[in-house]
């Protein structure tokens, strides 16, 4: 049966994309709304851990304020394109803009296979290597969550 007082409602509404409301904002969405969202389970192991991170009150990894090395130009030209079509300005809110270092009560080191980490060419970021989430948590999510949530 439906629980209409939980905390956390899933809604598969296609076309809605996948998304999820952050850590406490759950409480503040009406009962008879989902606070979390499947439209496209593509890939669905890293689509359902990297939205209940969400869940958990994880922000976006290419948003850690001192993660990423932008080629902004790359990124701008990509995103203005089909299929966002995206102007300067979404695109940098969106890709550039940094959650503040006190977002959370404990230190998150930058982990660039974190399950909160979009998938990214490595000619946008700067890294040497691809950026973005696999089908599991990296040890670095386990132990930041473990810090944020400690088990006694």
């Amino acid at each position: 049966s439906d629980h209409k007082e939980a905390e956390v409602r899933v809604g598969f509404q296609e076309g809605a994309g996948n998304w999820a409301y952050i850590g406490p904002d759950c409480l503040d969405v009406p009962l008879d709304q989902p606070t979390i969202n499947f439209g496209l389970l593509e890939p669905p192991e890293a689509s359902v851990l990297h939205e209940f991170g969400h869940v958990l009150g994880l922000q976006h990894e290419h948003n850690h304020p001192t993660g990423m090395k932008w080629k902004k130009e790359a990124v701008y030209k990509s995103m203005s394109g089909p299929p966002n079509n995206w102007d300067k300005a979404t695109t940098d809110a969106q890709f550039f803009s940094t959650w503040s270092p006190l977002a959370f009560p404990v230190k998150k080191t930058f982990d660039p296979s974190s399950v909160m980490a979009y998938p990214m060419p490595k000619e946008w970021t700067g890294l040497e290597t691809e950026f973005g989430h696999k089908d599991s948590l990296t040890q670095g999510d386990k132990d930041f969550i473990e810090r944020l949530y400690p088990f006694t």
